[in-house]
């Protein structure tokens, strides 16, 4: 049997046998946060166990929620979801103008200022809202306490944005320095990390996995970008809307790889 399709079994036993274990209590709770004169909520759900923290972004999606939730209530953690409109962008009221924003792009000045410019009107009031709320996200999962940043994220499915996308002469290449490409797997189904001891891990284990070239990635003022500035180790468990089951199973992978085998 090959060694790729044994990590792909020992993953499916490792969800299979993680349901067995004694559930974690989870308490729940919400952080209204003030973004110019509107309110987002920021959810925190949080095992009675120590565990990984994880951060949603996007309010529609919702399947890497779920499946963050799953490993929580079995292996402990935290997770903290933006919760608005249920779409994926934030919109906000300022001075009688309402502004539009992704919340994966509010890390830097320039970003905010390019993610307010895409969806609608931009100012500089509104930048300030946008980066003030940014930071106070950060300040709330106590950002400055975790030796590693897990988000979670989904797409669509339709190709438009998998690990396929970093290959070389692909839309996202200059952004990668790294790619490791299972054909066995979904190319939806990946981790995209800033640490190279994070990746050789993943890729050792025949995951789909991308390296973020931290030296020249785009400055979209994404989390990503801001964690490598920052020297904060990085991971998006990103899935195809859906795959539940899928997120979990890398969620649980990256779990371990910390909690086993990382002095922390």
């Amino acid at each position: 049997m090959r060694r790729k399709h044994f990590c792909l079994i020992i993953l499916g036993l490792l969800i299979t046998l993680s349901a067995c274990l004694p559930a974690k209590k989870i308490s729940t709770t919400q952080i209204p946060l003030q973004l110019g004169e509107s309110q987002v909520d920021l959810i925190l759900h949080e095992s009675s166990a120590e565990g990984l923290t994880y951060l949603n972004l996007h309010d529609n999606e919702n399947t890497s929620v779920r499946a963050a939730l799953g490993i929580i209530k079995q292996h402990g953690g935290q997770v903290f979801e933006l919760k608005h409109s249920g779409t994926r962008n934030i919109s906000f009221m300022l001075d009688g103008t309402e502004y539009v924003f992704d919340p994966n792009r509010m890390f830097s000045d320039d970003g905010a200022n390019a993610s307010l410019d895409r969806f609608g009107p931009v100012s500089d009031s509104a930048i300030t809202a946008v980066r003030s709320f940014a930071e106070t996200v950060l300040d709330q999962i106590q950002v400055n306490e975790l030796d590693i940043l897990v988000t979670l994220h989904n797409n669509d499915g339709s190709g438009g944005y998998s690990v396929l996308s970093f290959s070389p002469g692909e839309k996202y290449s200059t952004d990668a320095s790294q790619t490791n490409i299972n054909d066995e797997l979904d190319p939806d189904d990946f981790y995209y990390v800033t640490d190279s001891g994070i990746f050789n891990d993943l890729m050792n284990a025949d995951q789909n996995v991308v390296l973020q070239d931290n030296d020249y990635v785009t400055e979209d003022g994404s989390l990503s970008v801001w964690s490598a500035q920052e020297q904060l180790p990085y991971v998006n468990v990103e899935v195809q809307d859906g795959h539940r089951r899928i997120q979990m199973r890398m969620i649980l992978l990256l779990h371990n790889y910390y909690f086993l085998n990382q002095d922390h």
